[in-house]
Parts: structure tokens; C-alpha cells; sequence
């Protein structure tokens, strides 16, 4: 199981911390073991495009179907890669993997 951070710009509104700047929502988009997982490429980039800092943690199950998302819809997945920071993480033990 992984976990990948994904780059966002500047939200155009969010909530403001103390010294008045404005702060990215932070999104943990958890992929666990459904057919639904190979939408994942496609709901994270469009998160990261509006403005969130996305974290993808992947089950086992999850990254089975997360494999196939690169089938189902090429496009999403090259957007996906192409938004992704080299940042892994195992989600079962939540510690740096590889």
C-alpha cells in the first residue's frame, strides 16, 4: 500500500490561519479494495486542480484496482502522474516505504 502527495494551486478561497494567510484544504483520499478505486486518478487530480493538497493512501486491496485505473482511463492517470510529488508511503504501516 502506498500513499502519494499530490501539488495543488493556490486555492481562490479557503480558510485563513492566524497571520491571515490563506490555507490549501489537505485532503487524505484513502482507496481501499473496490471497483470504484479506479476512479481515484481522476477525483485526485480534480481535488489537487481546485485547489487541495491530496494524499492517496492505498490499501492492499485498493491497489489492485488502483493499478487498473491506468485501463480504464488512460487520460485521468497521465494527469495524475503528472500532478504526483515521488512522496510514498505505506498505508498499512504508515511508515516511508522503499
Amino acid at each position: 500500500p502506498k500513499a502519494t502527495n499530490m501539488p495543488s494551486p493556490p486555492p481562490a478561497d479557503s480558510s485563513n490561519n492566524n497571520n491571515g494567510s490563506r490555507r490549501r484544504p489537505r485532503i487524505l483520499l484513502g482507496i481501499t479494495g473496490s471497483v470504484a478505486a479506479v476512479k481515484g486518478p481522476q477525483l485526485a487530480s480534480k481535488l489537487a486542480h481546485e485547489g487541495s493538497d491530496v494524499c492517496v493512501l492505498l490499501t492492499r486491496g485498493g491497489e489492485n484496482f488502483w493499478t487498473k485505473a491506468a485501463e480504464y482511463d488512460p487520460q485521468s492517470w497521465e494527469e495524475f502522474n503528472a500532478q504526483i510529488k515521488n512522496e510514498v508511503v505505506d498505508g498499512d504501516t504508515a511508515s516511508p516505504a522503499g
